[in-house]
């Protein structure tokens, strides 16, 4: 059986490490494994009308427009279902990868289990077993050298009878770790050993390197507060609460709307929002990229894909999680650096409305707030163009390796994040 792998890979890849005597980064190793495990799993098509997938360009979708001062960014049709393919694909083609399995400090399993849920539920749990006999008698699944891979689906979502904590666990400790866009365990199955890492957005930058998100001046945005959901979120009392102090409704594109509201300013915005990200993508995009604050209340869990979508447009993520911040890397950067974090209680409250919290902090905070947004994008986004040779990542692959490298203790040049690491206290409550 042809693996997924077996392809010639770049010959970026395919390097000695210039300093034999100390290395500066740890290697790993992809395993080959059946197509029927992940690449055949990409033609399968959701029984669900909402899952409108598009899989084309290595999981990042089809491209809907090209924006950015040197046209740096593509703003394609993303969803969080291809996570499985993005990081699979990025991680093929990346400069730490090796061929040799006894050179590997770390090894990837190219599994898509969420999908393999998603689109092909009567025959899961036999192609689990599939997996499972793989590893049986793996050498260096024995290891006891550190195993990852990542899960699209979030856990939550997960039947209790595809039990993942379970199926890789010997002696009681899990051996394979999986890469998450949130951290969600269930009572009623085995806890995951998991690193919480960003959706993918629809915005991607075409080259992995150094830079400052180029987006819209504060100055040039006419909306101060932008509420973007969905119709069929209505069923959410909390969200419910927050619709009753907005201004404005619309579903219609922010082009459209301004031809007829032309030199307008507006307070609270709620833009409808559509679930197929081929529809949606550019209007969605748009409408942020003229608002200051992007309110990211949470629905069936704490997370939104449309908070990473924020940050590439320079709009300012408001949370509003149940719970802790469900997102990623939180021991590497300081979300309130660059978002601003309420409670959940704070919905409820009667003298003080979310909206009136947002309109009372200073505008040099405010300054400082989207300067940070556009610093920190670059890591919480998935680079398109991953086959160029470059030193080191300049994406959200670089804080994976470096959570992987604080998890395992592996080797890995740490870089500095514009200081967007320091801990601190809110200053907004």
């Amino acid at each position: 059986m042809r693996s997924v792998n077996s392809e010639t890979p770049k010959e970026v890849t395919k390097h000695e490490d210039s300093d034999q005597g100390q290395r500066k980064a740890f290697r790993f190793y992809i395993y080959d494994i059946p197509e029927l495990l992940n690449k055949n799993i990409t033609h399968c098509k959701f029984v669900q009308p909402f899952m409108c997938v598009d899989f084309q360009d290595r999981g990042f979708g089809s491209e809907t427009f090209i924006d950015g001062f040197g046209e740096e960014i593509s703003f394609r049709a993303t969803s969080m279902f291809s996570i499985e393919m993005i990081i699979h694909n990025k991680l093929k083609t990346n400069r730490l990868r090796t061929y040799n399995p006894d050179e590997a400090d770390l090894f990837y399993v190219p599994a898509y289990f969420g999908l393999l849920e998603l689109c092909y539920k009567e025959t899961t749990r036999k192609k689990f077993q599939v997996l499972r006999e793989l590893f049986t008698n793996n050498v260096y699944f024995s290891s006891g050298k550190p195993h990852i891979s990542t899960l699209g689906l979030l856990y939550v979502w997960m039947p209790p009878d595809v039990n993942l904590g379970a199926h890789f666990k010997k002696n009681g400790k899990q051996m394979l770790t999986f890469l998450t866009l949130e951290s969600v365990q269930i009572e009623s199955m085995d806890p995951l050993s998991e690193i919480v890492i960003p959706y993918p957005s629809y915005g991607h930058f075409l080259h992995s390197m150094e830079r400052t998100l180029y987006t819209n001046p504060l100055q040039s945005r006419n909306i101060y507060i932008l509420l973007p959901i969905g119709e069929q979120y209505y069923e959410h009392s909390k969200r419910r609460q927050l619709l009753t102090d907005v201004t404005t409704y619309t579903d219609l594109s922010y082009d459209y709307f301004m031809k007829e509201h032309i030199n307008m300013t507006f307070d609270r915005v709620h833009y409808i929002t559509r679930e197929c990200p081929q529809v949606i993508t550019q209007h969605v995009i748009q409408w942020m990229q003229h608002s200051v604050f992007c309110l990211q209340p949470r629905g069936d869990t704490d997370s939104r894909k449309s908070f990473y979508d924020s940050l590439m447009s320079g709009c300012i993520p408001v949370m509003i999680p149940k719970s802790t911040n469900p997102y990623a890397f939180q021991n590497l950067i300081d979300y309130e650096q660059f978002s601003v974090i309420l409670p959940f209680s704070y919905i409820d409250i009667d003298t003080e409305s979310i909206y009136d919290i947002l309109y009372d902090i200073p505008r040099y905070k405010v300054i400082s707030l989207h300067s940070n947004v556009r610093k920190i994008a670059q890591y919480l986004q998935y680079s398109v163009s991953d086959n160029e040779e470059v030193k080191e990542e300049s994406d959200a692959l670089q804080l994976i390796f470096m959570a992987l490298s604080d998890r395992f203790k592996l080797p890995y040049d740490k870089k500095h994040l514009y200081n967007l690491h320091i801990n601190h206290d809110n200053q907004y409550l």
